[in-house]
């Protein structure tokens, strides 16, 4: 699988967490999750980050533009470990990775 070309980096959401509340967690999710994860976590208001780069796909000679991860296997949460918990609860979390070093 090569990547052919590639556009400039996307996030999920165009509305960024407010930096001031919560601490960032690492969430390692089940495979192929990302995406799914991510409109979950936006639909409950959770804040999270999910970069993402365009890429063109070639499949049986027809091209396809798609969105991949930029991180395979992880999204990225803004918010409390309540939040953290209840994305847990989804079934599509691996892990919950906290990030111990914030300062900015």
């Amino acid at each position: 699988m090569s990547l052919l070309e590639s556009a400039p980096l996307a996030a999920h959401d165009d509305t960024w967490p407010d930096m001031s509340l919560g601490a960032w967690f690492v969430l390692r999710t089940k495979a192929r999750q990302e995406k799914i994860l991510a409109q979950d976590l936006a639909a409950r208001g959770i804040g999270n980050f999910l970069p993402l780069v365009t890429c063109t796909k070639f499949y049986g000679g027809r091209r396809a533009r798609v969105e991949l991860p930029l991180f395979p296997g992880y999204v990225f949460l803004h918010g409390d470990i309540d939040q953290a918990y209840e994305a847990d609860r989804t079934r599509r979390v691996a892990q919950i990775i906290r990030v111990t070093d914030q300062r900015r």
